[in-house]
């Protein structure tokens, strides 16, 4: 299940009350995704715990996020046995599986710079 940490990648979404270039956008934000509680290895089964850190600038929220994992750092029989889609990419090194779809933050933590969140490894296969 190392790898599978080694490969999580999380998204934020994030929308803005202005009109802002996308060039613009990456300069002011910026986040930061820890395992919570200082483990690094998980059994198949286990709940991972998250402490996500972002910044941005005062007029934009961050109104939910999710978790993906890359295709080549997951078990090789990963998408067959959680029967999950894995979203191709002409560079197969960015190909990649939902491990966890958005999770919607309620309004009033949508102003929040810091969420503890969590996903259930319920039903993956034993990684390395």
């Amino acid at each position: 299940m190392k790898n599978l940490l080694n490969g999580l990648f999380i998204f934020a979404a994030v929308f803005s009350l202005s009109t802002t270039v996308k060039a613009q956008i990456k300069k002011m934000f910026n986040s930061k995704v820890e395992i919570a509680g200082g483990k690094e290895v998980f059994k198949s089964g286990e709940t991972i715990p998250l402490k996500i850190t972002t910044e941005y600038p005062d007029y934009y929220q961050l109104t939910g996020w999710r978790v993906i994992g890359y295709v080549h750092a997951l078990p090789a029989n990963f998408a067959k046995i959680t029967k999950q889609k894995v979203v191709a990419d002409k560079d197969p090194k960015w190909s990649a599986i939902h491990l966890k779809f958005w999770t919607w933050l309620p309004i009033e933590k949508r102003s929040g710079k810091e969420i503890d969140g969590k996903f259930s490894t319920k039903g993956f296969p034993p990684g390395d």
